[in-house]
């Protein structure tokens, strides 16, 4: 028996168009009205989480950053996980010396040096979850809501807001189109056992503290709430999201789910513009279609 979903953001729990649909939302509130709690689990900055949730009419416990930090329904942090400042400059040096835009993850909020680079990159991203999403007008559009809505700010140098050793660092989030430099770049990434490395899509990279990964917030979470990992359902499409569905007892693939992500899964459901999510719910537990 479900008690506990988590579910994924980009590719899962929203659209293409970044919206929660209207199926999903009844869905996940049909499943909080029989007492199953629903977690999202994303590698979103809580504050670029909560929009979308805050426009569809959702409140849930929220675990962001790839587990960096979980917030409670309320909007409280109640757990952080940083990256170890001197393995996180020696992430940003390998980064720069070959010459892969980054944006950096702080408890402060997430930065940029370059709004022409942050552009670009959240278009290529765009373009790689799904070929093409949509027209190149609506896909610049969605990177202007990025920036224009202070999901990122932009400064000369990270250097500048790295000074305050209170404001932890929690994420680099690294992006380029050259396929085989970025691979390059993981494997060394991988060979140290401070980092997790990850991706959310074809073309970039999440780099975490090594416990900073869905996986493990999640079966804290689960753990607090007196739920077992059988009763856990966790959603996603990507190579982010197998550290979840490693440990939980319904692991289940989105239709537009990455290869790996597939292969790890015992269930699958339809794609995130098919309201995959909403399907899973009302596939895998008791709960009645509305």
């Amino acid at each position: 028996m479900i008690q506990l979903i988590a579910t994924d953001m980009d590719g899962t729990l929203l659209n293409d168009q970044k919206k929660v649909s209207t199926e999903n939302i009844k869905a996940i509130k049909a499943a909080q009205n029989e007492g199953i709690e629903v977690v999202v689990a994303t590698g979103r900055s809580k504050e670029e989480a909560q929009e979308p949730l805050d426009e569809a009419g959702l409140t849930c416990p929220i675990i962001s950053i790839n587990g960096a930090e979980t917030w409670d329904a309320a909007g409280n942090v109640a757990d952080v996980k940083p990256l170890p400042y001197e393995e996180a400059m020696k992430a940003m040096k390998l980064l720069r010396e070959h010459a892969i835009y980054f944006e950096l993850y702080l408890q402060s909020g997430t930065y940029s040096e370059s709004k022409e680079q942050a552009m670009d990159v959240i278009v290529q991203l765009m373009e790689s979850i799904k070929g093409a999403v949509g027209t190149q007008i609506e896909m610049q559009r969605m990177a202007n809501k990025r920036i224009q809505n202070g999901s990122i700010s932009f400064v000369d140098q990270f250097e500048t807001v790295l000074t305050d050793s209170s404001d932890a660092i929690l994420k680099l989030l690294a992006f380029s189109t050259n396929l085989v430099i970025l691979d390059q770049v993981e494997e060394e990434l991988k060979e140290n056992p401070y980092l997790a490395v990850t991706a959310s899509a074809r073309g970039n990279l999440e780099i975490n503290a090594i416990d900073a990964q869905k996986g493990i917030a999640l079966q804290a979470y689960a753990k607090q709430a007196g739920i077992p990992m059988e009763s856990v359902m966790a959603l996603g499409d990507n190579l982010n999201d197998l550290s979840m569905m490693k440990v939980a007892g319904y692991p289940v693939a989105m239709g537009n789910a990455a290869y790996e992500v597939k292969q790890l899964c015992t269930y699958q459901t339809d794609t995130n513009d098919e309201h995959g999510v909403a399907n899973a719910i009302y596939t895998y537990t008791n709960l009645k279609k509305a």
